[in-house]
C-alpha cells in the first residue's frame, strides 16, 4: 500500500513516500507515527510500527486504520498483548533480515486467531515460502 515515488531516487533527498489511492479508499488516515516497539536493550530484538490513524473531527479520540510492523522478533505477541496493541489492526509484516523474522510464525497464528483475514508479509529470499509452510 505505501511505496517509494519515482522522484525519491534522487540523492540528497529523503526518501518520499506515497500512500496509494486503495489505502485512500478504505479511510483517509489524518495521523500517521513511527513507534519503536523494541531497541535490542531488552532481550527482545529491534522492532518498528507504523501507525495510520484518523482522527475525529471533533474531540481528541482516534481511531487506527492500520498498522505495519517492521521486523517480528521472538514474543513480540507476548509483548503486544502486554502493551495493549490490538493484532487485529496490523495490515503487513515487513522483515528486513532473517533473524528480524524469528516471531514470524507465533504471530501469524496469534493474528489468525484475533480474526485477522490478511496479513501481507514482505521480506529477504526465502520468507515466501517459510510462510507457505505455516
Amino acid at each position: 500500500f505505501i511505496k517509494p515515488c519515482p522522484s525519491s531516487a534522487t540523492p540528497g533527498r529523503g526518501l518520499v513516500l506515497a500512500v496509494s489511492p486503495r489505502l485512500c479508499a478504505m479511510a483517509v488516515p489524518n495521523l500517521a507515527y513511527v513507534e519503536v516497539l523494541t531497541c535490542g536493550e531488552d532481550a527482545l530484538a529491534p522492532c518498528l510500527m507504523l501507525s495510520l490513524e484518523k482522527r475525529a473531527a471533533y474531540g481528541t479520540s482516534t481511531t487506527v486504520v492500520r498498522r505495519y510492523l517492521f521486523d517480528v522478533p521472538e514474543e513480540v505477541v507476548r509483548f503486544c498483548g502486554s502493551h495493549h496493541l490490538k493484532l487485529g489492526k496490523f495490515a503487513a509484516v515487513f522483515s528486513t533480515t532473517g533473524r528480524g523474522a524469528a516471531g514470524l510464525t507465533e504471530f501469524i497464528l496469534a493474528c489468525a486467531e484475533q480474526g485477522l483475514r490478511t496479513l501481507h508479509v514482505r521480506g529477504p529470499r526465502g520468507v515466501e515460502e517459510y510462510t507457505k509452510t505455516i
